[in-house]
């Protein structure tokens, strides 16, 4: 069935987010992805990477650099 794709799914991506990436799973949800960023001002901020099924939305905090 279905279950298993999904978790194949989550598991591919996880892999590749934290291992390849090296992004951090949010603690409150694990379809969020954080990675540290530091503003012009030196401010410490997360760039942030949602996957949800097969949707994938990135927000970063300068999309000029991107």
């Amino acid at each position: 069935g279905r279950k298993p794709v999904g978790i194949q799914w989550c598991t591919h991506w996880s892999n590749i987010l934290e291992k390849e990436l090296r992004l951090k799973e949010c603690y409150d949800d694990n379809d969020v992805w954080m990675y540290p960023a530091i503003q012009e001002n030196g401010e410490k901020i997360y760039d942030y990477i949602c996957i949800s099924v097969d949707n994938i939305l990135v927000v970063p905090s300068n999309p000029k650099i991107h």
